[in-house]
């Protein structure tokens, strides 16, 4: 497992825990944390090393709080990622991904 993808996915899960009100300066400066946090996965998954279907997942879960169809559709190809390296404890995620995906692509058409 990666030591730096697990402690952005632990801090990401702990932040989420207890978010700040839409609006506020605080829920500001907690999308950009998250938006980071999806940043700075990605770096990591883009360098030539191997992953384990864990750490796809770690990336799974940062990418599902993102807020764009393009967050949520990376975090679906993660998570297929995660399931093809038999972590199937992301399978849910991947449905969850999915719906949240095609969910913006419908609000995008109205």
């Amino acid at each position: 497992m990666d030591k730096e993808l697990k402690r952005l996915f632990d801090e990401d899960q702990q932040e989420c825990l207890n978010p700040p009100h839409d609006g506020t300066p605080e829920h500001e400066a907690f999308r950009k944390r998250i938006k980071d946090r999806i940043a700075k996965a990605q770096l990591l998954l883009n360098r030539a090393k191997l992953f384990c279907g864990e750490d796809y997942f770690h990336a799974c879960i940062l990418s599902i709080h993102g807020d764009c169809p393009e967050d949520f559709w990376q975090a679906y190809q993660l998570g297929l990622k995660s399931v093809d390296l038999n972590y199937n404890a992301a399978k849910k995620y991947v449905a969850a991904a999915y719906d949240k995906w095609l969910m913006t692509r419908v609000n995008l058409k109205n």
